[in-house]
Order: structure tokens, then C-alpha cells, then sequence
């Protein structure tokens, strides 16, 4: 082999790598999961809770376009808190019917 042979192991940020690692059904599945979790968001009353945990969450998710902040686990444990909390603020909201 040759010995300036570059070896890449990540793309260029997590949505890439994403794309790499989960496929096409799995990147989908993803997509999914947050169009739902933001139609949730607007289909309910706002208050400081959601505004904050929707201002973490969507910072974090810029943040992806950059860099590979789910694979260190303190800061994806942040993610997972911003993601539980809007969950717990949108639970039981019947947001099909408006």
C-alpha cells in the first residue's frame, strides 16, 4: 500500500456520519423523530420551559452541522436532556387535530 494513504474515519459532521452510519432508513427514522418533536412543539402552549429547551436544542443541532458533538457522551447527555424535557412539556397533546 501506499504510505501516504489517508485513512478517514468520520465525515464532515454528524448529520454526515449519521447518513454513513444509520443508512437511508435509518437517517429517515431520525428525520422523523425531530419533524414530530417539533410539530409538537408548535401545536402547544409555550412556556419558559419548551422556549428554553427548544433554544438548547436547536443550538445543539447547529452544532452538529460542524463538529461530532454526539460522539462525546457528557455533551450528548445534554442533548438527551433538552430532548426529555420537551417531551415531558408536549406529553398527552393531541396535536393531529389542530
Amino acid at each position: 500500500l501506499h504510505k501516504n494513504l489517508n485513512i478517514v474515519f468520520f465525515a464532515h459532521n454528524e448529520y454526515l456520519q449519521n447518513l454513513i452510519d444509520l443508512g437511508l432508513v435509518g437517517t429517515f427514522i431520525y428525520l422523523a423523530f425531530f419533524m414530530d418533536l417539533f410539530r409538537r412543539i408548535f401545536h402547544v402552549e409555550h412556556n419558559i420551559l419548551i422556549i428554553g429547551y427548544t433554544a438548547g436544542l436547536v443550538s445543539f443541532l447547529i452544532l452538529c452541522i460542524g463538529s461530532f458533538p454526539l460522539r462525546i457522551a457528557p455533551i450528548a447527555l445534554i442533548a438527551i436532556i433538552y430532548i426529555a424535557g420537551l417531551l415531558s412539556q408536549c406529553k398527552g397533546e393531541d396535536y393531529a387535530r389542530s
